[in-house]
C-alpha cells in the first residue's frame, strides 16, 4: 500500500514491479467550455438631426433617458418658420388671383374650371407663379413639421451634446436613439474552433466590468470570411436589457457537447519517445497505446487512437512514470 500512496516504485530499482492505479476507460459525452471576448452593439438605432440652422428653443431629454416612440426630443425656435409659412400662404393667394387673370385673358371663365382645357390651366399656373408658390408653401410646412425632433421608436438617448438656446447646425447629429430591445453581441472565433459555434445555438454573455449579471444570446449569423488573424466574426441576438450599453465589453461563453468520444484523465497521458501514450492494465501486463489529444477541460482529455481501446479497458492513471510497454505491473487495491 505504500507504493499506492507514492504513485509507484520510482525510488526502487527496475527489478521491482511498478504498482499502479487504474480506472475503467470512459466513452461518452465531453463538455468543452469556450470563452471569447466580444462587444455589445445596437442592432437598431437612429441619429436625429435638424434640417435647419436655427436657435434651439428646448431640449427635453438627457443622456441615458428612456423614451417612448413619438416622444419629443428637442425643438427649434419657430418664429422664422411661422413667419415663412404665413408669407407662403399670402403668395399662394396672390398667385391664385394672377392665375385667374391669365385664364380670363385666354377667354375662359375661372369659376368654371371644368370648362378650361388642361393646357390653358398649366399655362396659367406657370405664368402666374402659382405652382412655385405652392412649392414654397409645401417647403415651409415641411420645415414646421421637422422643427420638433421626436423619437422614431422606444429606446434610450445617447450622445446628446446639444443645449437649449444654442444654434443648430443643419444635418449635425443632436443625439442617438438606441432601441434597447434589439441589442446584439459580436465576438470572434478562431478558424480552428469554428465547428464549435452553430447558428441558433445559445451563448452566455457576461459584462467584463461588473460580472454581476449574465445574459443569454442566440447566434444569428456567422460571417463566412476569415480575417488576417485567422478569426471569424460571429453575431448573436441578445434579449433586451437596459443595463446593456452599445459598445460594452463582454465575455461570451458556452459549452460544446462532444458525443461518443474517448475521455481520459489528463494524468493518464505520458510521453514516450516524444509521443503521447496511455497504458492499460492487461492481466498484470502494461499495454502501451499511442494517442492524439483533441480536447482538454477540467483535468479531462478527449483522445483518439488507432489502437484497440475497449470501453471496459483498465486505464492506468497513476504510478506509470517509469512503466514501459509489456512490463509487469501490479494493480493497487483500493
Amino acid at each position: 500500500m505504500a507504493s499506492c500512496n507514492n504513485g509507484g516504485n520510482s525510488g526502487q530499482g527496475k527489478d521491482s514491479v511498478d504498482t499502479v492505479t487504474v480506472e475503467t476507460l470512459k466513452r461518452g459525452t465531453f463538455d468543452e467550455p469556450f470563452t471569447a471576448q466580444g462587444k455589445v452593439k445596437a442592432s437598431r438605432y437612429a441619429d436625429l438631426a435638424f434640417e435647419n440652422s436655427l436657435p434651439i428653443k428646448a431640449v427635453y431629454v438627457r443622456n441615458g433617458q428612456v423614451v417612448a416612440k413619438g416622444q419629443p426630443i428637442a425643438e427649434l425656435d419657430m418664429f422664422k418658420m411661422n413667419n415663412a409659412i404665413e408669407q407662403a400662404r399670402k403668395q399662394v393667394e396672390q398667385a391664385r388671383l394672377n392665375m385667374q387673370d391669365v385664364i380670363i385673358s385666354q377667354g375662359y371663365d375661372p369659376d368654371k374650371p371644368q370648362a378650361v382645357p388642361e393646357n390653358i390651366k398649366k399655362l396659367a399656373q406657370v405664368k402666374s407663379g402659382y405652382s412655385l408658390a405652392l412649392s414654397q408653401l409645401e417647403a415651409a410646412t415641411h420645415d414646421i413639421r421637422t422643427a420638433v425632433l421626436t423619437s422614431p421608436f422606444s429606446g434610450v438617448v445617447a450622445n446628446l451634446t446639444t443645449q437649449a438656446h444654442s444654434i443648430s447646425q443643419a444635418g449635425a447629429i443632436v443625439c442617438r436613439i438606441i432601441a434597447t430591445d434589439e441589442m446584439e453581441v459580436e465576438f470572434k472565433v478562431m478558424e480552428g474552433d469554428l465547428s464549435i459555434v452553430k447558428s441558433g445555438s445559445i451563448v452566455n454573455v457576461t459584462p467584463t466590468a461588473t460580472k454581476a449579471s449574465q445574459y443569454e444570446a442566440r447566434v444569428m449569423d456567422i460571417n463566412p470570411m476569415v480575417d488576417e488573424n485567422g478569426a471569424v466574426c460571429v453575431r448573436a441576438k441578445l434579449k433586451g436589457d437596459r443595463n446593456l450599453f452599445d459598445g460594452m465589453n463582454v465575455e461570451v461563453s458556452f459549452t460544446r457537447h462532444i458525443e461518443g468520444v474517448t475521455i481520459v484523465p489528463k494524468q493518464a497521458i505520458v510521453v514516450r519517445n516524444g509521443r503521447q501514450v496511455v497504458f492499460t492494465y492487461d492481466n498484470g501486463i502494461a499495454r502501451q497505446h499511442f494517442v492524439s489529444l483533441r480536447h482538454e477541460a477540467k483535468g479531462l482529455c478527449v483522445v483518439e487512437t488507432t489502437d484497440k481501446l475497449d470501453a471496459d479497458s483498465q486505464l492506468v492513471v497513476s504510478g506509470h512514470e517509469t512503466v514501459t510497454d509489456g512490463e509487469k505491473i501490479v494493480r493497487c487495491k483500493k
